[in-house]
């Protein structure tokens, strides 16, 4: 840092007012986040290992500290959703195991010069930066100072990337000198530090006047399979010089093979802003055809709008989507944001619609592992509970992914040698350990003979729930029946039956992936008989024959168990060896197959100090569960504690995979966090025909909200407090009957 320089000699009004305002909201954010505004999160210093993120379900944007992408940049990422890249299949002619989420052009980089000085690399002025999150209306603002020639440059940014106008990233940029001064502006497009996409050309449109500088920019494409045409389309618009309005702007633009970039000389009188504003928009055939003509369109109707206009829409869009919140009454301040921000980022990782799910790591890169943007067994174990409940649209999308791909599966079962009959007759569908677009196998080779097939059964629990709260008698047969009808007869073909008529699954992989190639695992074989259960079920109520082997299957899969310790072995052969993550637990939450409460605490108490340090968080959020459900305060908030504190770092709330790495942004953390408070100390369990309530609030807190909770056609706020839980309406006609509270 360096000493303050002199400031401007005379800063316009408005500017001074928005400084105003933003701070302003910055101070009472922290006071009116419990049951109020969601807070804005807000960084001192710049924060490079754990930057601020934004995305819409569509694009994800990792931000650069000073909020513009510097010339030459790599480290800040952008990915989009559901396009997948990568040959479809390897040399030996088997499905490619590597396929991966692309790494498009940054959507603000920029040079910015005064002087020959760059004022993106220059030395901050000590004191001067201040990066601020505003989670109620998904915007960033960043504010930051440097000195040039011993004078003030103030540099303003604001971003959003828009949920109102799904493929818009839309920056305003404020620049002001405190004394005359002439800013050389240079806007980048270009191809370098991208993967998976190649230049294919671009189209040139310059205007310039007094009303800017607009330029169609660059047209790409994917790299292999398949061949989705990307466009990105970026345009500038520098507002008016008030006290010239008649000044023209000089302005160049250049083209080499992989990069597009036009340069503008914008005049700075002293104390007086200069704006402008950056508008990119991606778009992909992906979605329709010409998405070039559709992405111009974005572009010039964000800038011909203006920033206030579009943020308004934005801000108004995220507010109605924080009408379904979990907001603590009397916990520590620190809490609701962790918890505003988790839902935050799990909302922003996906849209409705779009027949997406969520991987690990959301729509984030950095310069870390994001396992490629695969969806494991996450997606539906982890992120899915908090979004059935407080975002359906938004899990539809996700049991919508799984969907689309029962071809795949069932072409995977087919490769892998696990079908019922002839395999080109074979209905038996298996969902591969890490999923990309095609629904075949996905997970790297060192890996994937490890058979870790439990994520079946959690695909089978997530429509299955979805149906007890929203599914109505088409979507049970036209989208449940068939997805639960193929885990079915993968796991009839899949499990192996001894003489004396039980049936095991051996050579698996559960939960605990430092256990490969075991048998019997009871959270295994739990979870299989309890989506054969949904299967025999559904089969009934459609009026659907059910296969013999399904109830054979169904009741004589073992589920090992220790009478004399009661409790569970994790596997035939356990030696009670250290385990990556819950496995065992997971029987009695979520899958609620054990209700015996000296079960569930002895298995508890065996297994929670054999986990790993280093564990994921959400085996913590999982304890946190469980032991609520016992009654155990005091285990319940330290296991709590434990599932964020560790892995939650910097201003921004950024979750780690992992206490100890630095994988970014960690969805799957999030949505098992959320989980410790909804059906933790909410006790919310999605049952036969509805949800069951059995409230366990700490001593500690006045009240538990779960704002926005998805009943039939309306929405209602459960309400628990020391007195019991009871439900509010508050938005149509919420069927409150489909919630049964334990007084």
């Amino acid at each position: 840092m360096v000493d303050s320089p002199r400031g401007p000699s005379g800063c316009d009004a408005a500017l001074l007012l928005r400084a105003f305002l933003t701070a302003l909201l910055s101070a009472l954010a922290p006071l009116t986040a419990q049951g109020g505004r969601p807070a804005t999160l807000v960084a001192e210093q710049p924060t490079p290992r754990y930057p601020a993120t934004l995305a819409n379900g569509e694009v994800g944007v990792t931000i650069a500290p000073r909020g513009l992408w510097p010339e030459g940049t790599h480290r800040f990422r952008v990915v989009p959703a559901g396009i997948w890249n990568g040959p479809l299949l390897n040399d030996d002619g088997w499905p490619n195991y590597q396929l991966y989420l692309p790494e498009l052009p940054a959507p603000a980089k920029l040079g910015l010069r005064i002087g020959g000085v760059d004022l993106l690399e220059a030395e901050l002025v000590d004191g001067s930066y201040r990066q601020e999150l505003d989670l109620a209306a998904a915007t960033l603002r960043t504010r930051w100072q440097v000195s040039v020639e011993g004078s003030a440059v103030t540099v303003t940014t604001e971003q959003l990337m828009s949920r109102a106008r799904l493929p818009l990233f839309l920056t305003r940029v404020s620049v002001q000198s405190a004394v005359d001064a002439t800013l050389d502006l240079r806007c980048n497009l270009d191809l370098a530090n991208t993967r998976g996409v190649r230049w294919v050309g671009s189209r040139q449109e310059p205007v310039a006047g007094r009303h800017g500088l607009r330029l169609r920019t660059l047209v790409a494409e994917t790299t292999d399979r398949p061949l989705v045409d990307l466009h990105v389309t970026q345009a500038l618009r520098v507002a008016s010089d008030p006290a010239d309005p008649d000044a023209g702007l000089e302005h160049r633009a250049w083209q080499s093979d992989d990069r597009i970039w036009f340069d503008t000389r914008i005049a700075l009188p002293a104390g007086r802003a200069r704006e402008f504003t950056i508008a990119t928009a991606y778009r992909s055939s992906r979605e329709r055809p010409l998405p070039g003509a559709l992405a111009w369109d974005v572009v010039e109707r964000a800038l011909d709008d203006g920033w206030d206009a579009v943020h308004h829409e934005h801000a108004a869009a995220w507010a109605g989507l924080w009408q379904s919140r979990v907001v603590l009454h009397g916990a520590p301040d620190e809490l609701q944001r962790v918890t505003d921000a988790a839902l935050f980022h799990l909302v922003s990782a996906i849209r409705p619609g779009a027949g997406d799910s969520i991987g690990p790591m959301g729509l984030t890169k950095v310069d870390l592992n994001n396992y490629a943007g695969h969806v494991f067994w996450d997606a539906e174990t982890w992120m899915y509970p908090a979004l059935l409940l407080l975002h359906p649209e938004l899990a539809a999308s996700m049991l919508d992914y799984r969907f689309d791909r029962l071809e795949g599966a069932r072409q995977n079962a087919i490769l892998k040698g696990v079908t019922e009959g002839l395999p080109w007759q074979s209905s038996v569908t298996w969902f591969p350990w890490e999923s990309a677009d095609t629904g075949q196998e996905a997970t790297p080779r060192w890996f994937v003979d490890a058979d870790e097939i439990h994520n079946n059964a959690c695909i089978a629990l997530a429509f299955w729930q979805y149906g007890q709260l929203h599914g109505d008698a088409a979507w049970w047969r036209s989208k449940a029946w068939p997805v639960l009808r193929g885990i079915a007869g993968f796991y009839c073909a899949r499990a192996e039956r001894d003489d004396d008529g039980s049936w095991h699954l051996r050579d698996v992989t559960g939960a605990d992936e430092y256990a490969e190639g075991k048998d019997d695992f009871p959270y295994v074989n739990g979870s299989a008989a309890r989506a054969l259960g949904f299967a025999i079920a559904l089969a009934e109520r459609l009026g659907e024959a059910v296969p013999g082997r399904w109830r054979e299957v169904a009741e004589g899969l073992v589920i090992p168990f220790d009478a004399t310790e009661r409790r569970h072995p994790e596997y035939v052969g356990y030696q009670g060896g250290t385990i990556k993550q819950a496995d065992v637990v997971l029987m009695s939450y979520p899958w609620q197959l054990v209700d015996d409460p000296e079960v569930i605490r002895n298995d508890l108490a065996y297994y929670q100090p054999r986990t790993a340090d280093n564990a994921p968080a959400m085996s913590h959020a999982i304890h946190t569960v469980l032991w609520s459900q016992l009654g155990d305060e005091e285990r319940a908030l330290a296991e709590l504690d434990a599932a964020w504190r560790s892995n939650v770092k910097g201003p921004f709330l950024t979750w780690t995979e992992t206490p100890g790495n630095d994988c970014i942004n960690f969805t799957t953390g999030m949505g098992g966090f959320l989980q410790a408070l909804i059906h933790g100390f909410g006790g919310v369990r999605v049952v036969e025909g509805g949800l069951e309530v059995r409230p366990r609030l700490p001593s500690s807190w006045d009240a538990l909200e779960i704002r926005g909770l998805a009943l039939g056609s309306g929405r209602a706020t459960l309400h628990i407090d020391e007195s019991g839980a009871r439900l509010e309406p508050t938005a149509g006609t919420p069927d409150l009957d489909r919630v049964r509270i334990e007084r």
